[in-house]
């Protein structure tokens, strides 16, 4: 398509990897300093809600496990055992075996490693080196 006006359009500006260098290139490290703030604080915020979940899982394990300490001295038991025949004894430690395997399990959950914290922010900071590696070359070029 021919212009009549005569003038040619600016050529497209060569970019290196995305963004184009700022003209007030400390405003713009603030201001990506700030929003990696941002990013860390937020991660913090995911690995404290994480490492909850884990602790209530270790309380709930220990809950089980002084309930199955009680069931196995428990004398109440006794009526279970009058009632089905067996003998007292028998029925406090399969009740308490029964506690200790779902604690036993419970401690297993919360033995799984955990998924790796930070995981952005760290590709983020990748990017920015590789960001500023790209920022500094272009002025060794025209030097």
């Amino acid at each position: 398509m021919n212009h009549s006006s005569g003038t040619n359009p600016s050529p497209p500006v060569a970019s290196s990897g995305g963004a184009s260098v700022p003209p007030n290139w400390r405003t713009a490290l603030a201001d990506l300093a700030a929003s990696r703030l941002a990013l860390i604080n937020l991660e913090i915020q995911q690995a404290v809600t994480s490492g909850l979940k884990r602790g209530v899982i270790l309380a709930a394990a220990a809950i089980l496990l002084v309930i199955a300490w009680l069931v196995l001295l428990a004398g109440g038991i006794g009526a279970i055992s009058v009632s089905s025949g067996w003998a007292w004894y028998w029925v406090a430690l399969s009740a308490g075996g029964v506690h200790l395997l779902i604690a036993i399990g419970l401690l297993l959950v919360a033995k799984k490693p955990a998924p790796p914290s930070f995981k952005i922010t760290r590709a983020e900071f990748k990017k920015d080196r590789e960001w500023l590696a790209n920022f500094q070359s272009p002025n060794k070029s025209n030097d």
